[in-house]
C-alpha cells in the first residue's frame, strides 16, 4: 500500500506530464510557423493548416492544463513544487503559442 508521501509524488509527476502533453500541439505550431516564414512555398496550405489547428488544439490544451492544476489544488492532491512546474509549463507553452502567432503575423 502506497503512503500519503508517495501518492501526492504521483499526482505531481501526472500533473506534470499531462501539462507536457498538452504543450505538444503549440510546440507543432511553432515549428510550422517556423517553417512558413523560413518560405516553405512547396507546402504552404498543409502547413498552414497544421500551424492553424494545432494552435486550436493547443489553446484548449491550456484551458484544460489550467483547470486540471486547478482541480489537483481543490483536491489537496499536489504540492506546491508540483504546482509550479506545471505552471511553468503551462507558462512555457503560451509562450509559443504567442511567439508561433507573431511569426504568423509576420509571413502575412
Amino acid at each position: 500500500m502506497k503512503t500519503t508521501a508517495e501518492r501526492i509524488d504521483t499526482h505531481n509527476a501526472t500533473l506534470f506530464w499531462t501539462t507536457v502533453i498538452f504543450a505538444i500541439p503549440a510546440a507543432l505550431a511553432y515549428g510550422c510557423a517556423l517553417a512558413l516564414r523560413d518560405g516553405a512555398d512547396v507546402f504552404f496550405s498543409g502547413l498552414w493548416f497544421v500551424y492553424s489547428t494545432s494552435r486550436v488544439v493547443a489553446m484548449m490544451g491550456v484551458a484544460l492544463s489550467i483547470g486540471i492544476s486547478a482541480v489537483f489544488v481543490v483536491r489537496h492532491i499536489v504540492t506546491g513544487r508540483g504546482l509550479l512546474i506545471a505552471g511553468l509549463s503551462v507558462a512555457a507553452t503560451v509562450f509559443l503559442l504567442w511567439y508561433s502567432a507573431h511569426l504568423a503575423t509576420i509571413i502575412g
